[in-house]
């Protein structure tokens, strides 16, 4: 680990005229000073400070989890027909199994979630395949799938009726009876939606063209990571730092970036080589213990600086958690004995404190990060004022943000070009 240099103070230009002589410092342009804006808190002291603060560990997050952007139904109109309240969850009365409970952006505050009564009807299982679909006869039949008739049957079915409701139920009444075709009231259900599912078209292309069945979201993502537990979530727009811990095992939304246990490969072995580095041998709990940790440290000042400082916002004042961001947060390794006093100050943060206990627990573990990344009073108080006044204007704990809340309730589909990766 890398002790860091003292800190030297150089000051934001207040206007465009005054970008130029800042430019070596700052590699500013006046266009990024127009999205900046002259107000300094939006923006790093120094530019040297940042990148000593990347530079000061091993291990940066991404190292060590997966990021995955959260799922996109896409299709206009079609996110009523998957998302619905417990209430119209209980008026459709489909199989328990379909059902997932969701977070979207909204629903993240630092620490926790505070779950807003969403479920997303979601066609996967926990082993990522489609629910629809069973082994028969030696091969894989999704019962669902209308594209593929398998028998005369079927076929006399079509010519007579087309896809129509009367059709399409017919065809779903002989799935059953031959035994192909489980879920059936979900079936029934989205058949029912078959013109709107099946006509959804994405750049152009039908949503058959990217390997989906008619009925599949554009971007199912992982399901077995999407539905892991635990793992941190975060909103994909924020204002400050607002990571939280989900052990419940909630269906992330495209506004929410999902951060999972890998489940092999280098990650994990980063992952597992961290957990033995600061807790011992595992005794079945170290994974949960882990991931309790780096949320310590994702929500600390030094996070919290990481995310604004010298970042561009978008046009509403958010900044954008990508993958980027996420490869540059140090995670440092705490003696033993720091690393469980980390743990136990999260638990009692995710407890939901007072508002007093709140602010020693995180000033605790903001200290326990500062003397494991050697730094000075200067840095310390810097980032302390940075954290302070970020999460005032943010409004920790209140409202998301209006252009966080637009993605929540957007139809039109994440920008992905594929989603083989399923990472950000």
């Amino acid at each position: 680990m890398t002790r860091l240099q003292p800190m030297v103070t150089r000051h934001w230009p207040r206007d465009r005229r005054s970008v130029a002589a800042t430019t070596d410092a700052f590699s500013l342009t006046a266009e990024t000073f127009d999205r900046w804006g002259a107000d300094p808190w939006n923006l790093h002291p120094t530019h040297q400070f940042r990148t000593e603060l990347v530079a000061s560990c091993k291990r940066h997050v991404a190292d060590l989890l997966v990021p995955d952007q959260g799922v996109t139904v896409g299709g206009e109109g079609v996110l009523a027909l998957v998302r619905v309240t417990t209430a119209q969850k209980a008026n459709l009365a489909l199989e328990d199994t379909v059902w997932s409970k969701g977070v979207r952006g909204v629903d993240i505050e630092r620490w926790r979630v505070n779950w807003r009564d969403c479920w997303f009807l979601y066609p996967y299982d926990r082993l990522g395949s489609r629910v629809f679909e069973s082994g028969t006869s030696g091969r894989v039949v999704d019962g669902l799938d209308f594209d593929v008739l398998l028998d005369p049957t079927e076929e006399r079915t079509l010519k007579a009726h087309g896809t129509s409701r009367a059709g399409l139920d017919k065809i779903i009444d002989h799935r059953v009876a031959v035994g192909v075709l489980h879920h059936q009231a979900a079936a029934r259900y989205l058949a029912h939606h078959y013109p709107e599912l099946s006509e959804r078209m994405f750049k152009g292309r039908n949503i058959r063209s990217f390997n989906r069945r008619w009925y599949e979201y554009i971007w199912p993502r992982n399901a077995p990571a999407m539905l892991q537990q635990p793992k941190i979530i975060v909103p994909r727009l924020v204002r400050t730092a607002e990571f939280a811990v989900d052990e419940v095992g909630y269906l992330p939304q495209d506004s929410t970036i999902a951060l999972t246990v890998a489940m092999g490969g280098a990650r994990l072995a980063r992952f597992q080589a961290l957990g033995a580095s600061l807790f011992g041998p595992d005794d079945g709990r170290q994974a949960r213990k882990v991931l309790l940790y780096l949320l310590g440290l994702l929500n600390s000042p030094v996070s919290i600086f990481m995310i604004t400082a010298g970042r561009l916002r978008t046009p509403k004042g958010s900044y954008t958690v990508n993958e980027q961001l996420l490869a540059e947060l140090p995670i440092p390794v705490l003696p033993p004995a720091q690393a469980e006093a980390v743990v136990a100050a999260v638990e009692e943060l995710i407890a939901g404190p007072s508002e007093t206990e709140r602010r020693a627990a995180e000033a605790g573990i903001g200290e326990l990060l500062y003397d494991a990344l050697g730094l000075d009073a200067g840095q310390r108080k810097l980032l302390n004022d940075w954290a302070a006044k970020t999460d005032a204007a943010a409004g920790t704990g209140g409202p998301a943000s209006d252009e966080q809340a637009e993605l929540d309730f957007s139809d039109d589909p994440a920008p992905d070009d594929d989603d083989s990766a399923g990472t950000i």
